[in-house]
Order: C-alpha cells, then sequence, then structure tokens
C-alpha cells in the first residue's frame, strides 16, 4: 500500500460512506464495515486518483510488488469484495467504474477533509464577489447568484438555540435559480443554473469549488433534482418545460445508469421519507404519499391552494409545506400534517402575517426546523426556530432570525451533519435588457442619451 505522507492521512467521504486513509477503515452512515486489507488498498489507491483511470499495471506495481502470486485473480477477486462492500456491481456501478482494457475509475465525487490532528489539505474557498438573486418564487433577468454556506453554532442549553457563526461562499456560480432550493447527499450540492431560455442541473463539492453539470439520463425538458434517497444512491427528479409546472417523476442513480418513472405521477414538487420507502408529493390541491415501488398512494391532505417545499420531520411521522394560494393575503403560509393524513394546520399561523414562509427543513436531530421569510420591504432572510416533541411550548416562542440583509437569502438547506446551511444568497442588482426573438437570448439594452433642453433667460 502506498505510504501516505502526514498530510494526506485524511478521512474522504463519499455517497453515505467515509474512509479513513490513517486508520484503514471504511464506514457506512457511520458504522464501520469489514473490508479486507487488499481491498482496502485498492480503495485507497482510487480514491487519491479519483475521477482518474488507475491502470492495472500501476495497481500490480504499488499493491502487489515482487510477489509471486496471481495478480490477475487476486486483483479481481479484491475489486469484487470492494464493490460488494460498497453496494456496486459490474454492470451499475456508482463508485467503482471498470475502464476496459486499462483498469479501473472511482466515479463518483468525494469529499476529503484532513484526519484529526493533521493539517488540511484541501484548499480553502476563495472569496468571491456575491452576485445577485431575487424575491421569492419572481422570475426576473438576473444576473447570477452565489451559493453560500452558513455555519451553525448551537448553544445547548434548555431550550437550546440556534444561530450563525460564519458565513462562506461555496461557488459564485451565475444564474442560479432559487425556485428549486439546493439539494445535498453530504459531500455534493445539487442545484439549478439558468441558461438563457433553458435550464442546466450542476452539482458542486459540499466544501466548495467550480459546478460541475450532471450527466442524467433524460434529453426532453429541464431536469430538477427535487431530493435524494436517505443513502444518497439515487436521485427524485422532475421534468419540467416551464417553471412552477407540474412535472413527470424519475428517480435515477446518483452516478450513471439507468432511470426509471415513478408511476404516472405529476407533480409540482416530491420529498424522500426518511426510511426511504415512500415519497410525498404535491399534486394539485393534494399532498399524497407513493411507495417508492408505485404499489400504494394515499393523500393525506386535501388543500385550498397547492403545496411547494415539501418537508419529512426526521422521524417520519409529519410532513411540513408551503401553500401557495392566490387568494390568500400572504404569498405562502406553512402548514404541516401527519404522515397518516390527520392533524392538518397552520404552524406560526400569527407570526409575521403578510410575509411568504417558505423552503422549509428541519435540521437531522429535529430539535430546530429552518425555513425562508420573503418581506416586500426586507427581501428574503434565514429563519429558525425550535421544534422538539420534548418541548411542545417553545413553539409559542418566536423564530430567530438566521440570516438576512443587506445580502438575500433564499432556499436554505440544513446539510446532513446539522452543523450547516446551504443557501442561495446574493444582492439585488438589475440591469434593462431586451429579447432577442432570433437568437432567443436576453442582451443588454442600451439606454438612450439624455436630451437636455434648456432656455436661457
Amino acid at each position: 500500500m502506498p505510504a501516505y505522507p502526514e498530510d494526506q492521512r485524511r478521512v474522504v467521504r463519499f455517497g453515505v460512506f467515509e474512509a479513513d486513509l490513517h486508520k484503514r477503515e471504511v464506514r457506512r452512515h457511520g458504522i464501520r464495515i469489514k473490508l479486507q486489507e487488499q481491498p482496502f488498498q485498492v480503495l485507497a489507491t482510487l480514491l487519491e486518483a479519483h475521477g482518474e483511470v488507475v491502470t492495472r499495471a500501476r495497481l500490480r506495481d504499488e499493491l502487489w510488488p515482487d510477489t509471486n502470486v496471481d495478480f490477475e485473480e487476486s486483483l479481481n477477486a479484491a475489486v469484487r469484495r470492494l464493490r460488494i462492500a460498497l453496494g456496486d456491481t459490474a454492470g451499475v456501478s456508482r463508485y467503482i467504474e471498470t475502464v476496459p482494457r486499462q483498469g479501473y475509475r472511482f466515479a463518483a465525487p468525494v469529499d476529503a477533509e484532513p484526519a484529526p490532528n493533521v493539517r488540511p489539505l484541501l484548499v480553502p474557498v476563495r472569496a468571491a464577489t456575491p452576485r445577485p438573486t431575487w424575491g421569492w418564487r419572481k422570475q426576473v433577468a438576473a444576473l447570477g447568484a452565489v451559493f453560500v454556506v452558513l455555519s451553525l453554532l448551537t448553544v445547548v442549553s434548555r431550550p437550546a438555540s440556534l444561530g450563525v457563526k460564519s458565513i462562506a461562499p461555496i461557488t459564485t456560480a451565475g444564474g442560479v435559480d432559487d425556485w428549486a432550493r439546493p439539494v445535498s447527499d453530504g459531500p455534493r450540492v445539487y442545484f439549478l443554473q439558468r441558461k438563457g431560455g433553458s435550464w442546466i442541473t450542476s452539482q458542486v463539492a459540499a466544501s466548495g469549488g467550480d459546478p460541475q453539470p450532471m450527466n442524467l439520463p433524460f434529453h426532453d425538458g429541464n431536469v430538477r433534482v427535487l431530493d435524494t434517497s436517505p443513502d444518497g444512491s439515487m436521485l427524485l427528479v422532475g421534468i419540467f418545460t416551464r417553471r412552477d409546472d407540474q412535472m413527470p417523476l424519475w428517480i435515477a442513480p446518483a452516478v450513471g445508469g439507468p432511470a426509471r418513472r415513478l408511476d404516472d405521477i405529476m407533480a409540482l414538487d416530491a420529498s424522500w421519507e426518511p426510511d426511504g420507502r415512500e415519497i410525498a408529493c404535491s399534486t394539485g390541491h393534494r399532498v399524497r404519499v407513493i411507495s417508492v415501488d408505485g404499489s400504494e398512494s394515499r393523500t393525506v391532505a386535501t388543500l385550498a391552494g397547492t403545496a411547494t417545499d415539501l418537508a419529512w420531520s426526521p422521524d417520519g411521522r409529519r410532513l411540513r409545506f408551503s401553500i401557495l394560494d392566490p387568494a390568500a393575503a400572504a404569498p405562502g403560509r406553512l402548514w404541516e400534517v401527519h404522515a397518516d393524513g390527520s392533524g392538518l394546520r397552520p404552524v406560526l399561523a400569527g407570526w409575521k402575517p403578510g410575509a411568504g414562509l417558505f423552503s422549509g427543513s428541519w435540521t437531522p436531530d429535529g430539535r430546530f426546523y429552518v425555513f425562508g421569510v420573503w418581506e416586500r420591504a426586507a427581501g428574503n432572510s434565514v429563519w429558525a426556530v425550535r421544534d422538539d416533541d420534548a418541548w411542545p411550548w417553545i413553539w409559542s416562542g418566536s423564530p430567530v432570525q438566521l440570516a438576512g440583509g443587506p445580502m438575500n437569502f433564499a432556499a436554505a438547506t440544513a446539510t446532513h451533519d446539522g452543523h450547516r446551511l446551504i443557501a442561495v444568497g446574493g444582492e439585488s442588482r438589475s440591469e434593462l435588457a431586451r429579447y432577442n426573438t432570433a437568437k432567443g437570448v436576453f442582451e443588454p439594452c442600451p439606454l438612450p442619451r439624455p436630451v437636455i433642453d434648456s432656455e436661457l433667460g
């Protein structure tokens, strides 16, 4: 096995796994899995060169030097055991990709961090000038936006409180559309970018970097990632041609492979249930819960408006969402219902009655609910409120603002570790543009020179 320098003894995360290259351990959801020495050596070598082809000759020279064993048989056995441990197969490879007549490549995105007491190997996220984002559910000609990470500071007390201790950019990608809130499986963040008259689905490492377009098996329409399966292996996506259209739902592997349609459902939004067996979706004026295989379906709520920003509580007992009702005074309000269809009720009914409340999600421990607020004068901001069945009276307290003004923050999502929020942030800026019908694009529109008419007196 390669002797890693001290600054490379680190933990590498991919999907639901993490490999400690110093301790030579692999964990799934934090639980150590059994992996023999040779398969681990192969994994470590592939991780060190992730995204690049590692030839069989290189593996022989680094892992089986000066031995009389049958190298081909030993390598094939090690790769086979590694794939079994990671849930991979040669036919559907999420992690270990076979490159014919060459070798292997680690195909999944990785997120590396230093092991304890080791200096960081990753390059720090570079500072950037914020690009603009816009008001709640409002489509305008925007120049772009930035993803930011809000590092949360939890004060452990009774009741616990929440605060932001730092804000840092993830990427300066332009055209980020906050209509689709960012979705994270842990090491990656999926988001939607506007490109002229269409959209592209992109991904970026949660630690920061340059976004990359996703290669998903869809060619008709635009693709929006709505959620990921609890283990991060599958994506729940919708195909759309216009914003706010109802979309056919598909389930696609996160790293290559064929997708399948989720029954004949057309939905405005959808969310994967925490145990992975069911999916909640908004269809017209109803909220429905459907089994992942499409065999069962039930309606849990019938509404006056349409539901969006669906989110499950971490224990899977409740669904919370924002209702869009054109007849209502506010542009969106929070409601919740139990998973069995009982207990439909408004949330924070008397709080900021003229504001829009949207894009909510729980922290993974279920103690806090984080949501967005839109106000005409103040713009977009991010708030949190204590939400714990053990302390039900805490709902009577006021929510706490986590981030807002002068930068607008929209579409915040809590990360899996509960320590950070990922949000679209920016400062508003606009320019006059005109639509070129021949080219099908927006172009800058120069302002006419002012005409000055003066009269001498």
